[in-house]
């Protein structure tokens, strides 16, 4: 998974607020920082009943950076890293699509904490050896991180599972409708911000790719199911019948556990 690090740095901004955005939209994972408002709100947050603090943490809602918006229905919004999934949960529930991949001999080996010596590069899967490599973990903006990078690459291998033959003329595409497509894109936008325009001309970025919008939609409903069925409902109903036609039952504990 590339980050394409040089064609994004345009898209970061800092916020008035405190906050540092990558791209236009705000979510749990192109927003870093937060300044008094985020001290304000997580001592809020630390006043609700503990119980509620936990269910509250386990989901993410529509965030908003309007405190006072939050506060007023906090079950309803979510306020960036205060009441949105931490990434040590994000990073449980990615680890539980890996001990899946690794149960039905989908891949041999993870390396974690690899030095890539190539710029922007987060994790990658190696196909011929059944191998997922994983970077260390950068602390940059939470869709970069190690939890949802492992579910991302852990999607590619369930790709390259369900579709033997990507590629033929004959093989129908995942996503077969354009509502799909767009839906798709949206949730990798969500996760990794704004997907740059191709340097060749007529060429759509490696992000616009079956398998990688593949992998980000999977990502979506492993690490925060009922955020991706309210994102995209169409594309990853797609993406989890496809997987659960292929492995029946054994797969369901991923989206419903």
């Amino acid at each position: 998974m590339y980050t394409l690090d040089r064609d994004l740095e345009e898209h970061v901004t800092e916020l008035s607020d405190g906050f540092v955005r990558l791209g236009n939209r705000d979510t749990p994972f192109t927003l870093q920082g937060g300044g008094d408002k985020r001290v304000e709100a997580a001592q809020f947050h630390q006043t609700r009943d503990a119980d509620i603090q936990e269910r509250d943490e386990l989901r993410n809602e529509p965030v908003t950076r309007n405190l006072d918006k939050w506060k007023n229905n906090p079950q309803k919004y979510d306020f960036p890293h205060v009441d949105t999934i931490r990434h040590e949960k994000l990073k449980q529930r990615a680890t539980e699509a890996e001990e899946f991949v690794k149960t039905v001999d989908l891949i041999s080996k993870v390396r974690t904490e690899v030095n890539f010596n190539t710029d922007g590069l987060y994790g990658q899967y190696l196909p011929g050896p059944e191998v997922l490599e994983i970077g260390q973990d950068t602390f940059d903006f939470l869709g970069y991180r190690t939890g949802p990078v492992l579910a991302h690459e852990v999607g590619h291998v369930l790709y390259d599972a369900v579709t033997p033959d990507a590629g033929h003329e004959e093989n129908p595409p995942i996503f077969e409708t354009d509502q799909q497509q767009a839906e798709a894109r949206r949730i990798s936008e969500r996760l990794h911000g704004p997907i740059p325009e191709s340097d060749i001309d007529g060429i759509s970025s490696s992000r616009m790719s079956e398998s990688e919008l593949f992998a980000e939609v999977f990502t979506s409903l492993v690490i925060e199911g009922e955020a991706a069925g309210r994102v995209a409902p169409n594309a990853s109903k797609r993406v989890r019948d496809t997987l659960v036609d292929h492995f029946e039952l054994r797969i369901r504990l991923l989206f419903d556990g």
